[in-house]
């Protein structure tokens, strides 16, 4: 077994044993396998799409599936920069500073990526002082991002040599700050022990974090989204699952597609517990029948969504199978009930489904239509039918629940609505700001504009409710 990034694990053959019966089988390429039994395993119990669905709806109920886990799943990451500067303070003048500096870090993994990510690992800094100097550091980093923006704490040490430390390489240390924006770009200032000051800018790649998400309504855990459930590809014939008729772009291409699709299925693996713990609280607060029954059924699509995904996850990648764990380990939230409960209905319903089943229903419909795949464009057809159903029941949701609650409600939707402006997830990673149309995986581009177009419609739509 390999680590790969996002909690995604690659096998070189299928799993055997308890590694099997922690994950819940979700697809391989459409008929391409037995579905009870798979090379290298006993037979499975149940046909998977039985199987997954009883995982599914006794996960999300609580009845065994979940376990002692971290709050948060953590990823290994990397990136690599250029930094330019200067070195002022001490007994020499300000002298100019070209650098370059490569991080390691576990990064934090909070479920959708739009929120904010800790991360702790290290940096290694190669700095070159005025043409004359060499300094080599290296030593621990701590910081948090949420992809547009972040901050963090360093510190290192390491050796000096060359013009101006005559008597040979000595000791040093350095303590520093930092900011970053728009992904790439950061600032530094640094105090390096014992004699000067250094302020650098400079620009990494590839970012730690990207911002950025819509499919499936996100399974929350108090106030933030839960962090996912990882997953497992079997790859064929003890590859990484790349296609070997295809050239080496085209292969990337589809690798960069198969991982977006295996992200989406994630989602929506875990949309299925979301749904069935908005059910318990739709009847904790009193809701009309109708919304609970829509809420049950909308687990049911979501359900279906996953094997979708996971489905094309796997023909896109050549994999063997695609496995997801249970979709989260950490307990259910409690329902709140009352004013809290009303509340907790209205805001979540309109940011986690007017808005962003809104504008996930929008970009599968766009991506059917320019998907060159039939299967594709069926698949995401399907998706946007759902989706837009989900959005119209949380509207339904925010009216029952405001109507309810007029004044705690409507206080909560009116600042719910100024923090949920989209933001930009425009990424510099090639592969992901191009996009993949023909594969159903929109540009970056198109899935902001297509967020906005969806932020302002349904702004637009609250206000008038609010009147």
């Amino acid at each position: 077994m390999s680590a790969d990034p996002a909690g995604i694990r690659t096998l070189e053959s299928s799993p055997r044993g308890s590694e099997r019966d922690a994950a819940a089988w979700i697809a391989s390429p459409p008929g391409s396998r037995d579905p009870r039994r798979q090379p290298g395993t006993r037979p499975l119990a149940a046909p998977f799409r039985a199987r997954l669905a009883a995982a599914g709806l006794a996960t999300a109920s609580g009845l065994g599936l979940t376990g002692a886990g971290s709050a948060h799943a953590r990823d290994m990451k990397g990136n690599a920069g250029l930094t330019f500067g200067v070195r002022f303070g001490g007994e020499r003048p300000p002298r100019f500073v070209f650098g370059l500096e490569a991080t390691v870090a576990s990064v934090e993994e909070a479920g959708c990526s739009t929120g904010s990510h800790s991360y702790a690992g290290g940096v290694a800094r190669l700095d070159l002082v005025a043409g004359s100097n060499r300094r080599f550091t290296l030593g621990p980093v701590l910081g948090w991002s949420d992809g547009l923006r972040g901050a963090a704490a360093d510190g290192g040490v390491g050796i000096e040599w060359g013009r101006d430390v005559p008597s040979g390489p000595g000791l040093i240390g350095n303590m520093g700050v930092e900011v970053s924006g728009l992904y790439l770009l950061d600032a530094r200032l640094a105090f390096n022990i014992p004699r000067d000051l250094q302020a650098t800018g400079g620009v990494r790649f590839p970012p730690l974090v990207i911002g950025g998400c819509t499919y499936g309504r996100p399974l929350r855990r108090g106030d933030a989204r839960a962090p996912l459930g990882g997953a497992t590809r079997v790859a064929r014939g003890g590859g990484r699952g790349a296609p070997s008729d295809v050239n080496a772009a085209e292969s990337a291409r589809r690798a960069f597609a198969a991982a977006t699709w295996l992200d989406r299925a994630r989602l929506e693996w875990a949309s299925v517990p979301a749904f069935l713990e908005l059910v318990e609280q739709l009847a904790v607060c009193g809701a009309p029948p109708d919304l609970i029954a829509r809420s049950r059924a909308a687990a049911a699509d979501e359900l279906r969504h996953t094997i979708s995904c996971g489905e094309l996850a796997a023909t896109l990648g050549d994999l063997h199978l695609v496995a997801l764990d249970p979709p989260c380990t950490t307990p259910p939230r409690a329902p709140l009930r009352g004013t809290a409960g009303l509340v907790r209905l209205a805001v979540e319903s309109f940011v986690d489904g007017c808005l962003g089943e809104g504008a996930a229903a929008d970009q599968a419909a766009s991506e059917a239509a320019a998907a060159s795949s039939a299967e594709v464009a069926a698949a995401q057809r399907a998706i946007a039918t759902d989706e837009a159903r989900h959005a119209a029941l949380a509207w339904d949701i925010v009216t029952w629940a405001q109507a309810a609650d007029r004044v705690a409600s409507g206080a909560a939707l009116r600042a719910a609505v100024a923090d949920a402006r989209p933001k930009p997830a425009a990424s510099p990673v090639r592969a992901r700001a191009a996009g993949a149309p023909d594969l159903g995986v929109l540009d970056d581009g198109g899935s902001f504009a297509l967020r906005e177009r969806r932020y302002e419609v349904a702004a637009a739509r609250l206000s008038a409710l609010l009147l």
